[in-house]
């Protein structure tokens, strides 16, 4: 409720079966999505489906698989919301010669989506047991809370809290320094061994609190799961909010958020490879340059 106001929005949660004659039906039915009031609305999940060749890593992408997907993103002027994290968001988790990293899980938003929220973003998170990265939409932390300053930053913390506990007992198993070393070399089967043994790891601490929760709920589980002007402006807007810098990790592999403290970290960073400005500098030691190595007439030439 940003300055008093009620906002209304909808989210549409998808997930898509792995069959194309299923996701065309889905395609078609999306496309009759009519949202009253022209509310802002956003569009997440699992779509099995791939945007280009860009999105896929290890196996060929097909003109025919994209054509459905995009063609209803280009119906409802749908756009891919500003992301952070890992470009591939599903990997097989197979052996090197046989791995295939895609992008299939997405977080579309429409052109009143764009026009409004155009710099919330999705963050691809590191993936745990699942061959998926989780989505988290940075939302909460734009909300007004009208009090005195340091009450709106402990709100702000204690509901982002909430959001993030369930997220932070599956990533806390996971090496987050691993997965950004497999994201830099894609094919390296030494990470990929290291990758299976915090896997194993992940599982059974996985079935152990499964069966913890069974026996509280008592319940049955689930078994199954895993063109116009004004929207050229709003996709204008998109690519300009891409040049914004929302978070940078430090040299101990700190992240930080706030604008003052990224600021403080660049200055830094660039005060020790450039040095400060002073109006003197100390003379040349002599000695110590005649004991040093030098180079040789040869070497000079």
């Amino acid at each position: 409720m940003p300055n008093g106001r009620i906002c209304h929005l909808y989210l549409i949660v998808v997930f898509v079966v792995n069959e194309q004659t299923q996701r065309e039906t889905l395609w078609a039915n999306l496309n009759q999505v009519d949202v009253k009031n022209n509310y802002p609305w956003i569009l997440c999940g699992d779509f099995t489906n791939v945007l280009s060749s860009a999105d896929r890593m290890g196996s060929l992408v097909s003109s025919s698989e994209v054509e459905g997907f995009q063609g209803m993103m280009d119906s409802l002027q749908l756009t891919p919301l500003r992301s952070t994290g890992g470009h591939f968001t599903w990997c097989n988790k197979q052996e090197a010669g046989r791995r295939v990293y895609s992008k299939i899980d997405w977080a579309l938003g429409d052109l009143n989506w764009l026009q409004q929220y155009g710099l919330v973003e999705a963050d691809y998170l590191n993936p745990s047991v699942s061959d998926h990265s989780p989505i988290l939409i940075k939302c909460l932390w734009e909300m007004d809370i009208t009090r005195l300053p340091m009450v709106k930053v402990w709100e702000k913390l204690k509901q982002l809290k909430v959001k993030l506990k369930d997220i932070n007992k599956y990533m806390d198993v996971f090496s987050q320094k691993l997965h950004r070393h497999i994201q830099d070399d894609l094919m390296d089967q030494m990470l990929f061994d290291q990758e299976k043994m915090l896997l194993l790891e992940s599982e059974k601490c996985s079935r152990v609190e499964e069966q913890v929760l069974r026996h509280k709920s008592r319940a049955t589980w689930i078994e199954c799961g895993d063109a116009n002007s004004k929207y050229f402006h709003a996709q204008w807007k998109i690519r300009c909010s891409h040049d914004v810098i929302n978070f940078i990790y430090t040299e101990n592999n700190t992240k930080l958020t706030d604008p003052r403290a990224i600021e403080a970290e660049f200055i830094g960073v660039f005060t020790r490879l450039m040095g400060t400005s002073t109006s003197n500098f100390p003379c040349l030691n002599v000695e110590v340059v005649n004991t040093s190595v030098c180079l040789t007439l040869q070497q000079q030439k």
